[in-house]
């Protein structure tokens, strides 16, 4: 017998369109655009920048790691406290709250800039699995990975939010192979963005 609280989230309506929940269910993504305006862009990316350049700048607990065609900012909710609004962004948040059954944690939050690195053109960029931290041997389901659907509802209890502060260039920016976050069969590992139509 499954015994539930009145505070279940089980029990709560889905912060979800029934469209989002078909669309997310097939795909394995959400697009939102326009979540954060024009001024927090050019915030974040003010900040951001300024402690790329000046690490030293950045007060403890943020860590800032600079590479030469890149950098990321980690724990960045404590940055400052636009960042700490736009981990709480209602219309993000609405989202995640109907993918996880109206229960968030967050796990990490980082501003992370890519530059293009010259070494790398006519290479090809490997793609990866978030595992959690946790590697599983054969055999083995992440359980932090976990996705399920049933009965017109969907729950996944590992959710990546994305929030794109600069337009990116045609050909690149965030990828994802759609139908991923059902997939039972273990990621290839050859298998990078370009050969494959699906990618």
């Amino acid at each position: 017998m499954l015994i539930r609280g009145d505070d279940s989230a089980i029990n709560l309506p889905s912060t979800l369109t029934e469209e989002e929940k078909w669309y997310f269910d097939l795909h394995g993504y959400l697009i939102l655009r326009q979540v954060i305006t024009p001024d927090e862009v050019l915030q974040m990316l003010s900040l951001g920048f300024n402690w790329l350049e000046h690490p030293a700048q950045a007060a403890p607990p943020l860590r800032v790691t600079v590479k030469e065609y890149g950098g990321v900012i980690n724990p960045l909710p404590y940055g400052d406290r636009i960042f700490e609004r736009t981990s709480l962004n209602e219309k993000v948040l609405r989202v995640v709250m109907g993918l996880m059954w109206n229960r968030p944690r967050l796990f990490n939050c980082a501003l992370v800039q890519e530059k293009k690195d010259p070494s790398l053109v006519g290479k090809k960029k490997k793609l990866h699995r978030d595992t959690s931290g946790f590697d599983f041997p054969d055999g083995f389901r992440n359980p932090h990975n976990d996705y399920q659907a049933g009965n017109g509802q969907i729950y996944s209890n590992f959710v990546n939010s994305a929030i794109t502060l600069v337009d990116v260039p045609k050909e690149n920016g965030f990828t994802c192979i759609p139908g991923t976050h059902k997939s039972e069969i273990s990621f290839p590992a050859d298998l990078d963005i370009d050969s494959h139509p699906w990618a």
